[in-house]
């Protein structure tokens, strides 16, 4: 079953099943290798407004809404 991104608790792993957007969003996501099937963790909640998930290893901050349109398959 798929959830957002954003509901996934720190240490949390899961594998992107969907992204919901199109244009930039889809195009700077791919540029830092978050795609469909690619396995990621949520790392950390900054603040109100954003979350860390890690990717391959490294930190992408991202906006809760942006973390919101995110579709994951829990590990």
């Amino acid at each position: 079953m798929a959830k957002a991104l954003i509901e996934l608790k720190p240490g949390e792993k899961g594998k992107v099943v969907r992204i919901r957007g199109r244009g930039d969003f889809h195009r700077r996501l791919a540029s830092v290798g978050l795609t469909v099937g690619r396995i990621l963790e949520m790392d950390a909640v900054q603040s109100r407004d954003c979350v860390d998930v890690k990717i391959k290893g490294d930190s992408l901050p991202l906006l809760r809404e942006e973390a919101s349109r995110i579709y994951v398959e829990m590990l």
